[in-house]
């Protein structure tokens, strides 16, 4: 598991324990982005998530723990919002696997 955030400094980042720092100007729309791993230029996975997804204020936007297909993680219904409390006050699981969507 790797955590991927803006600041590796957990007092500026609400306590996430960052892996990687990106160093440019990037944040991800709560009503709707695409999200995309690559390796190289041969692309691995993409979710693209839109308002049906879960937002819910101070949590993560989770995948079931037991969705591990990548077609899968496309559909809504299989995301839920970060429930486990961590660094100040959040919710979600950085750098652990998910548990189940209720």
């Amino acid at each position: 598991y790797v955590v991927l955030g803006s600041f590796v400094d957990a007092r500026v980042n609400g306590g996430a324990p960052v892996d990687e720092e990106w160093r440019w100007q990037y944040s991800l729309s709560n009503s709707g982005d695409t999200i995309r791993l690559l390796a190289g230029t041969r692309e691995i996975d993409v979710v693209a998530y839109d308002p049906t997804f879960p937002d819910v204020e101070g949590a993560s936007l989770s995948l079931d723990g037991a969705t591990l297909d990548p077609s899968d993680n496309d559909d809504a219904t299989r995301w839920c919002p970060g429930s486990s409390p961590y660094g100040v006050g959040d919710l979600g699981t950085p750098g652990e696997a998910n548990p189940s969507c209720p």
